[in-house]
């Protein structure tokens, strides 16, 4: 059996087994992208958001959200160094758990200004049907670092049948 989202985002290829759409496990049923091109700057320890984020509503609630996002660090020299991560709901760091931790690492330079693209993905188990939304975060790990474009930051969700 194979899935397919066909232009207009429907779904062909589900099976209804007792009155219940179920996909094959390992299909992809839908895939969402949203970009920005907005930076920001942050002196905070604690993660804040970047400034956008992108919604998904899985379609069971056994789904797997792979979440694959694209941003820029820019340290703007003196030092100062940024840690980026990806919050699902503004309220859970789905990489490490912690609103201070190392999330995917970040960038570092010295004196020397470093601008550098960065991306990270993360197989995520939101267990709903609700609408839920992934959003890129930093901080500082000393100065005020910036994080987004000098190009666009994306974010791609894809829903995972399990």
């Amino acid at each position: 059996m194979s899935v397919v989202i066909n232009g207009t985002g429907s779904i062909s290829g589900l099976s209804n087994v007792g009155g219940i759409a179920s996909a094959q496990s390992g299909s992809i049923i839908q895939t969402v992208e949203g970009t920005s091109t907005t930076n920001t700057t942050t002196s905070s320890g604690t993660f804040v958001a970047m400034g956008f984020s992108v919604s998904i509503t899985p379609q069971f609630s056994t789904s797997k959200i792979l979440v694959i996002a694209n941003t820029v660090l820019d340290n703007n020299g003196s030092g100062n160094q940024g840690i980026w991560t990806i919050y699902r709901n503004s309220s859970v760091n789905i990489v490490d758990g912690s609103s201070s931790g190392n999330g995917f690492g970040g960038v570092y330079g010295g004196s020397s200004r470093v601008q550098i693209a960065v991306a990270g993905t993360f197989l995520d188990s939101p267990a709903t049907t609700s609408s839920t939304s992934y959003a890129i975060y930093f901080r500082s790990a000393g100065g005020s670092p910036t994080v987004g474009p000098t190009c666009v930051s994306t974010i791609t969700l894809l829903e995972i049948a399990q």
